[in-house]
This record gives C-alpha cells, sequence and structure tokens, in this order.
C-alpha cells in the first residue's frame, strides 16, 4: 500500500513539472530517485524562474490586471526597517 501512496506522489510530480524543460518522465524519475518532497519542494523554489522565462518566451502572458498591479508594486518604494512609502 505504502509502495502505491509513493509512486502515485510521483506521478503527481511528474504531472506538475511537464512543462519544465526536463518534462514528466525527468520529474516521475527525480521524485523516485529523491522522493516526491524533494523534488515539490525543487519545483516550488523555482517556479518564479520558471514563470520569468516563460514570459519572456512569450508562452504565457499576464492580463492587464495583474501587470497593472506589478508595476505599482515596482513603483512603490518602501523604508526597509518601518515600511514606510519614499518619496
Amino acid at each position: 500500500m505504502l509502495i502505491i501512496v509513493y509512486l502515485v506522489l510521483c506521478l503527481l510530480i511528474g504531472i506538475a513539472g511537464r512543462h519544465r524543460r526536463i518534462g514528466f518522465f525527468g520529474f516521475f524519475i527525480l521524485s523516485l530517485i529523491l522522493t516526491p518532497v524533494l523534488t515539490l519542494l525543487w519545483l516550488l523554489a523555482t517556479h518564479s524562474k520558471f514563470l520569468d522565462t516563460e514570459l519572456a518566451r512569450g508562452h504565457v502572458a499576464i492580463c492587464s490586471e495583474c501587470a497593472a498591479y506589478q508595476r505599482e508594486v515596482e513603483n512603490v518604494r518602501r523604508c526597509v526597517r518601518c515600511g514606510a512609502p519614499l518619496s
């Protein structure tokens, strides 16, 4: 029973990484070797870099609301110590 749960978790990790460079089978094999937990942590840690790469390639796009929010956040500079906006 424990082996079935382990294999199902490995399949889920493979599905989660199917759009990455090494693809489904790469992440499936990696999760078999390293455990699904470590592979999932790696997927989560590199997710923002993956999205930035996909944006640069033009494979994904940001909606106008999110783009406006991102510009708004980038333009607001805050004090590192107290968080107050700087002019």
